[in-house]
């Protein structure tokens, strides 16, 4: 049985009870800090009650002193965010369906690694989860990821077969990225450098942008509009 401790977090004394989460003070860095505990596993579950001035979060730590340390170190701590209990939670029953045990990790050939990333990760936000430099600073393999999306860029090579886009004068095939808002990630794309292809508009039941990368790879964005896969029939 897996044991957990539940956190009860209660408004603090800059909490702005006139507005809503999102627009109160030092939003920003509260929560890309939060965000920061999701990824390395300490947030399990977490969000506000519906009497809107408590938070709930079930984390994973050794210990209370543990959590105390964590989250005082939160923008937020004692000022919008006060801790008012935080009790241990054994886990007896689970409704969650496993994580797939399968995952398709694209890899993208380019002839400049270094400014792929560095493209990737203002267009779309990405984050480098790993990099490896070989001897010359252009050799790079590197893994990265969209809010848990991961795909990986590499030096492309000649002698490997790996050929860049540039290499053949176009695209063996798109990547699909599912975005909650592709407007906006389109617009920082071409921002960035891309190339817009398709604006972002109704298809076949998914909203859909599509822009080709400053490294010839070509990038669809969006979400469906309805359940999907659609039912068979």
């Amino acid at each position: 049985m897996a044991t957990f401790l539940v956190v009860v977090l209660r408004s603090g004394p800059e909490w702005d009870s006139s507005r809503p989460m999102e627009e109160q003070s030092g939003w920003t860095a509260h929560a890309s800090f939060m965000d920061g505990l999701v990824e390395t596993g300490f947030i399990v579950l977490g969000g506000p009650l519906a009497d809107g001035y408590r938070v709930v979060h079930v984390v994973e730590a050794e210990s209370e002193d543990a959590v105390r340390a964590t989250l005082a170190r939160d923008p937020w701590s004692e000022t919008h965010l006060r801790i008012d209990a935080i009790e241990p939670w054994t886990l007896r029953l689970d409704g969650r369906r496993a994580a797939p045990a399968s995952e398709v990790q694209p890899e993208l050939w380019v002839a400049d690694a270094p400014a792929a990333i560095a493209f990737y990760e203002q267009a779309l936000g990405a984050v480098v989860e790993h990099r490896v430099v070989g001897m010359d600073p252009k050799d790079v393999v590197a893994q990265l990821s969209v809010a848990g999306a991961r795909f990986w860029v590499s030096t492309a090579s000649a002698s490997l077969r790996r050929l860049s886009p540039e290499a053949i004068a176009g695209a063996t095939g798109r990547t699909l990225l599912i975005v909650d808002d592709p407007e906006s990630l389109l617009a920082a794309a071409v921002a960035a450098g891309a190339t817009p292809t398709s604006p972002v508009g109704e298809e076949h039941g998914w909203l859909l942008g599509r822009f080709d990368d400053p490294f010839g790879h070509q990038w669809e964005i969006g979400h469906p509009l309805v359940p999907w896969p659609p039912a068979a029939g």
